[in-house]
């Protein structure tokens, strides 16, 4: 199946999904599935499962930097629309358990699999669990209008990152979630991966923001000590054809020794005054349900919580 093929299959489904993330934030429902099935590219060689009455989908694609980092042939099911009507019974839900299984044995490259479900989606998560998957963590999407919020004066403590600062913001990208004790994320909650192989996942990212161009701005928090940093994506091209124009804070990590000094928020309000800057209006950020130090930062700016969502895990070792 061609990627145009997936992309008009997945159009048809997602268009009667009541779970689509971010319909809220448009005004015409079309341009919320064109923008959501948009985030999928290069999916010619994912498998794709449809039942034949076209409730149930799924994509399940491969994840290159986590497999290559961590270890293990490592798979992303996403989308996952379960349109099913009678949500909770339990002849629904053991259809739908079914179809994720099968789309599974589809495909039997991976190791450890992925999936994300809206915590209003009581019928997917009750499908996911009966396929094996455990949950892992808990996300929650803050939303800031940039126009609100008091921003202050530009951070003397506060720069754009370098190429030479990419050793030691690794370090600290390693330190703040590589174990359980430093940060809840789903790879740390997860028993399958080492943690000194989480650590290397998140600074490989942090790598790659800065040396590959994946984040279009990374700051850093240097008063003399490099101490923290936090990367910055711009709202892309297909969002702002639509009309929301919405940057994102994606990855950011401050020193243990040093957090709980307000670096996080400074560093927060520095992306924010660079975004608008750019002529963004809206703001995201998402963090783990337990990192609470970051939602208080988000809180204290005005941010509107939107977005909650678990991420589900299955490995071939637990469904064995």
């Amino acid at each position: 199946m061609t990627t145009t093929d997936i992309a008009i299959s997945a159009e048809s489904i997602i268009s009667e999904w009541s779970h689509l993330p971010y319909q809220f934030l448009h005004s015409q429902r079309k341009d919320a599935v064109s923008t959501y099935v948009g985030r999928f590219k290069n999916l010619s060689d994912a498998n794709i499962s449809c039942d034949e009455g076209a409730q149930r989908m799924a994509i399940l694609r491969g994840l290159e930097s986590e497999s290559h980092v961590l270890g293990l042939r490592c798979g992303r099911l996403e989308p996952l629309v379960l349109n099913v009507e009678s949500e909770l019974t339990d002849s629904a839900v053991a259809m739908s358990g079914r179809f994720i299984r099968e789309t599974l044995e589809r495909s039997k490259t991976f190791d450890h699999i992925s999936s994300v479900v809206a915590c209003a989606d009581m019928h997917t998560q009750l499908a996911l669990r009966s396929a094996d998957f455990r949950l892992a963590d808990t996300i929650l999407g803050y939303h800031a209008q940039l126009d609100s919020i008091d921003l202050g004066d530009n951070d003397s403590s506060v720069r754009e990152s370098r190429a030479d600062d990419v050793e030691e913001l690794s370090k600290i990208a390693f330190r703040c979630f590589c174990e359980r004790k430093m940060s809840g994320n789903r790879f740390a909650m997860d028993p399958a991966f080492a943690s000194e192989a989480v650590g290397n996942l998140y600074a490989s990212w942090l790598r790659a923001a800065i040396l590959e161009l994946q984040a279009d701005r990374c700051f850093v928090f240097d008063d003399g000590e490099i101490s923290g940093f936090m990367t910055f994506k711009l709202p892309i091209d297909l969002e702002n054809e639509v009309g929301y124009s919405m940057g994102k804070a994606v990855l950011s990590g401050v020193l243990p020794e040093r957090q709980g000094l307000g670096i996080y928020r400074r560093l927060l309000l520095a992306g924010a005054r660079w975004l608008k800057s750019q002529g963004v209006e809206k703001m995201e950020g998402k963090t783990q349900i337990t990192t609470v130090p970051a939602i208080r930062a988000w809180q204290k700016i005005g941010a509107s919580l939107n977005i909650t969502y678990h991420t589900f895990h299955w490995s071939n070792q637990s469904a064995n």
